[in-house]
Parts: structure tokens; C-alpha cells; sequence
């Protein structure tokens, strides 16, 4: 059984979104060319648009389900999401931004006890000197390691992570990426992974690509380049840059 799936219909500005899929208790990875809908998927899983049609599950647990009348607010579906744009508010501080993802919904804390977790997550992903710092004050990677910290404060069934690596030098991208793994290990939280950047796939990740609001292959990374459904894909694939080892 899978982890989670969804089947998920939008219509914005003329384009079309019309994707079917699931995933395990690892990551899945959607990766496609820049318009094809990959950001739309995720903020449709995350409740944060509208949508024509939808059917969406984590665990065992209807989140949306056109049929059955079902359509969860986004604070109750316990997904940790990271948006491009990190979508921090900008007048709280880094460890308020992170406390925020735990004020509401099933996983509420007390005031006290946020601000610590968070403080904690911060320390784990080396931004502890941050805590105080407003936004405005932040790089774009320090930002993006704050959002990343408030999607895993409140404990997720899932994570929809768009390129949360993408505004991290090569440094702390390597070692962003190696404790994001570690920490889904842990958990046993699955993950959807939207990423420009092959180095990010893990091995043996289940990778989907997105073109024009379609599906139009998946497997893993060798399998996609063996059998490539698309010139996209192909082309994607080709170069030394697929194949080059991970900084």
C-alpha cells in the first residue's frame, strides 16, 4: 500500500494540471521543465489552491476527496511544506517562524515549549545563531533552512519539499542534503521532492516527470536514462552533469 496518493485536477490561466500518482515511505522525486506544473502539484496536496478536482491521501487518511465532500483546511493535513519563496513571515523572528508550524492544528503546542523545539530543529540544521534574526535580515539559504526547520517542526506525514536545497551553496547544500536524509530515515517519513538539481535524487528514489501537467514517465534515475520516454528526459539525462559526482 502506498504511503500517500493523489489524484489531482487544476486549471489556472488556461493551463491544465491532470496528474495521478503515489509514493512510498521514501522520496519520490518530480522533477520537469520549468511550466509544468511540478509547484501547482504540491500547493494543490497542501490545500493553498483551488482546485477543480482532487483526491488526496496520506497514511490511510482521506485529506481531499471530491467525491466524498472532503476538503481539509491546510493547518489540518499535517503536511510539512516548503514553498519556493519559503513563505516565512517577515516581521517574526527565524525561531518564531519555525515555532508557527506548531501553534495549530492536532500537534499544538505551548508557547514555551515551540519556541525550544524550534530552537532545537535550528541547532540541528546549524542555523542556531539565527533564532533572533528577523527574515529581512537572512540570506536566501538561511531562509530557506528556517523553512525547511518549521515543515519538520510539527512531526509531518509528509513532506512536500519545492527545491528546499536550491539557495544553499555547494557546502551546506551537501550537508543540508545528507542530515534531510538522515532525519527521513529516522522518522519514516515519506517525501515529495520537486528539483532542477540531479545531485539531490537519493539513490534508488522513485523519480516522476511532470511535462505540460502530464505524467510522462517514471522510475528510477538508470531506468530513465536507458529508456527515456521524451526528449526532455533524454536530454536531461545526456550530459556529463547526471553522471558527475555530488558536491
Amino acid at each position: 500500500m502506498s504511503a500517500w496518493s493523489a489524484a489531482v485536477v487544476v486549471r489556472l490561466d488556461g493551463f491544465k494540471l491532470d496528474v495521478e500518482l503515489a509514493g512510498s515511505d521514501g522520496v519520490t522525486v518530480l522533477i520537469g521543465p520549468n511550466g509544468s506544473g511540478k509547484s501547482t502539484l504540491l500547493r494543490a496536496m497542501a490545500g493553498a489552491v483551488d482546485v477543480e478536482r482532487a483526491e488526496v491521501r496520506v497514511g490511510g487518511e482521506l485529506l481531499a476527496s471530491a467525491s466524498k465532500g472532503i476538503e481539509l483546511p491546510m493547518e489540518q493535513r499535517r503536511l510539512g511544506y516548503v514553498p519556493q519563496g519559503y513563505g516565512l513571515f517577515p516581521h517574526l523572528s527565524a525561531v518564531d517562524n519555525v515555532a508557527f508550524g506548531l501553534c495549530c492544528g492536532p500537534g499544538r503546542l505551548p508557547r514555551a515549549r515551540r519556541r525550544r523545539r524550534a530552537g532545537e530543529l535550528l541547532e540541528e540544521l546549524g542555523c542556531g545563531g539565527l533564532a533572533n534574526r528577523r527574515v529581512f535580515e537572512l540570506s536566501g539559504g538561511e531562509q530557506q533552512r528556517v523553512a525547511l526547520a518549521r515543515a519538520l517542526a510539527s512531526d509531518p506525514r509528509l513532506l512536500l519539499l519545492d527545491e528546499p536545497l536550491a539557495a544553499l551553496d555547494v557546502r551546506v547544500r551537501r550537508k543540508t542534503r545528507a542530515w534531510l536524509g538522515s532525519w527521513l530515515s529516522r522518522a519514516g517519513r515519506p517525501a515529495l521532492l520537486v528539483t532542477h538539481e540531479l545531485r539531490d535524487i537519493p539513490d534508488g528514489a522513485l523519480v516522476c516527470v511532470l511535462e505540460e501537467g502530464r505524467l510522462t514517465q517514471r522510475g528510477s534515475v538508470s531506468e530513465l536514462r536507458a529508456s527515456p520516454a521524451t526528449e526532455f528526459i533524454e536530454e536531461l539525462l545526456a550530459g556529463s552533469f547526471a553522471s558527475a559526482p555530488a558536491p
